[in-house]
């Protein structure tokens, strides 16, 4: 989540990333815009490790999208699965990006998901309905079991006696 990029050893990031803005805009029964349902799959963690109260990058959000569509639009901010996302982007970080942390970084990113909602809205519309269907599905899926031949659990032990030969390992590494 916050390792060092610019490492020698550092080869690529890990897991998967999203960078889709989902967005169900609401209206009312008149047509007018009412709100926004916004989901993105990062945290809110701009501001992590002050000593303030904030909804960090959600408050310039909703201020942008409210002096845009009206003092009246409601915005609810849903993060998608992003327990090990944070905003930096750690690959761009130090060459191109600017770092996104505290009030600046929240006010930086706040203007870019601002910026792809009203796009959204004026560029994606779609029909509206007053009686919208909503459908959950649920699979339920086999996975095999993942085992280890000896050849691999024997590699894994060295490389664990080598990263602990001398102590614990650099928490860095």
């Amino acid at each position: 989540m916050y390792g060092d990029t610019t490492r020698d050893d550092f080869t690529r990031v890990e897991g998967p990333m999203d960078p889709g803005v989902e967005i169900l805009f609401t209206y009312t029964m008149n047509g007018d815009i009412s709100g926004a349902l916004v989901s993105v799959t990062c945290t809110a963690q701009t501001c992590m490790g002050d000593n303030s109260l904030t909804a960090d990058l959600w408050a310039p959000v909703r201020r942008n999208l409210r002096a845009h569509f009206g003092a009246n639009f409601q915005v609810l901010g849903v993060p998608g699965a992003a327990g090990d996302q944070c905003p930096d982007d750690l690959l761009r970080w130090r060459r191109s990006e600017p770092h996104l942390r505290g009030p600046h970084g929240a006010e930086t990113l706040a203007r870019r998901l601002s910026n792809a909602v009203i796009e959204a809205h004026e560029y994606g519309r779609r029909e509206t309905t007053a009686t919208p269907v909503f459908r959950h599905l649920n699979s339920a899926i086999d996975l095999p079991l993942y085992v280890m031949n000896d050849s691999e659990v024997d590699h894994y032990k060295k490389v664990i006696s080598d990263l602990t030969a001398n102590g614990e390992p650099d928490p860095k590494s």
